[in-house]
């Protein structure tokens, strides 16, 4: 039975909350599909672009697959004595390149 304009919603008329959209299930179905049959060849992109424009891409896939965080407020009273210590250690590079002693 349709909705007639001037009475009140049906008590159990529309979709159940959490019931995914048809359209949307299908085209997210079609798109996966698509990545999953062409992801070598996007490897094989990959390696030959730039440096930038392979992060660039890769920012911009990420978000298909994991979620955006939020930022989080915190509110701290931290009180401190004003002094800042710092320590460095240098290291030499052994001949792999990797951080030596």
């Amino acid at each position: 039975m349709a909705f007639e304009k001037g009475k009140p919603k049906p008590v159990n008329g529309g979709r159940k909350k959490g019931t995914v959209n048809k359209v949307t299930a299908d085209i997210k179905e079609v798109i996966t599909k698509i990545v999953e049959q062409r992801i070598g060849e996007l490897n094989a992109d990959l390696d030959t672009m730039s440096p930038t424009s392979k992060w660039m891409i890769l920012e911009k896939i990420m978000k298909f697959a994991y979620p955006t965080l939020s930022a989080q407020k915190i509110d701290a009273d931290i009180k401190h004595d004003g002094k800042i210590n710092i320590t460095v250690n240098y290291t030499t590079p052994d001949k792999d390149g990797k951080a030596g002693s």
